[in-house]
């Protein structure tokens, strides 16, 4: 395989500009990502994550108290250097990532959640995305329980024929696991300055076309709801930090 195949100079960007309306219960001080887990900030597991596979450059983008994110990380994390995209109102995750344009330096982005973790392998991950020639992959998870999240429906080949809304079924099934790898071309597609939602707006838009799963069987965690933020304390118990 050619070197075009590296995940290492693609530029990741990890969105933190959700509220988390559903965890204040117990995480009212601070954004998200910045919850407490096993007394570290959620979002450096995800930086290990990134720095493990050589990724060079993340583009962090904050919003909801997103001043406390930036003073607590700076400028550089272990090998990576970090950038800030800060919203000044709410433009969900579309809206999010087309605000951080200026700061993206290649044609594919990785792009992560700073409340949920996927154990997955980013260059195969990536590999698979070049090799479909696909304009969006998405990581893929298999839950006994579908109901909160959604699921999707794939071919054998892993080209995505529909999504299904989150509570509409109880059963288990493949999931949206929040990690993407996108063409920096769909990003420029997505109208500036708005509320817009991938999940929702943009990726429905590829389906039958160029929008593919990546099924994978690591751990997946997203500390959104009280709940799963305590299992994640048993979760990262044993991950220290190098």
């Amino acid at each position: 395989m050619g070197s075009y195949l590296s995940i290492s100079d693609t530029t990741a960007i990890i969105l933190a500009g959700g509220k988390g309306t559903r965890l204040q219960s117990v995480v009212s001080d601070r954004p998200k990502p910045l919850a407490l887990v096993c007394g570290r900030p959620f979002i450096e597991y995800v930086l290990d994550q990134l720095d493990s596979f050589g990724i060079k450059r993340v583009i962090v983008s904050t919003g909801h108290l997103g001043e406390q994110i930036k003073t607590l990380l700076g400028s550089t994390y272990k090998t990576l250097s970090l950038h800030y995209s800060q919203e000044h109102v709410p433009l969900g995750t579309a809206g999010a990532l087309h605000h951080a344009l200026p700061f993206i330096t290649s044609q594919q982005v990785l792009v992560l959640n700073g409340d949920s973790y996927c154990d997955i392998d980013f260059n195969e991950f990536f590999k698979r995305h070049m090799l479909k020639n696909a304009l969006v992959t998405i990581a893929a998870v298999s839950v006994p329980d579908v109901s909160r999240y959604g699921s999707i429906t794939s071919t054998g080949e892993g080209l995505i024929e529909y999504f299904r809304e989150k509570g509409i079924q109880v059963a288990g099934g493949l999931i949206n696991a929040g990690v993407y790898v996108i063409e920096r071309s769909v990003l420029l597609a997505i109208t500036p300055d708005r509320m817009i939602s991938l999940e929702r707006d943009i990726f429905p838009q590829y389906l039958h076309q160029s929008i593919y799963s990546y099924e994978t069987t690591g751990m997946f965690i997203d500390i959104g709801v009280p709940a799963d933020y305590r299992r994640a304390q048993l979760l990262f118990q044993d991950v220290k930090k190098t």
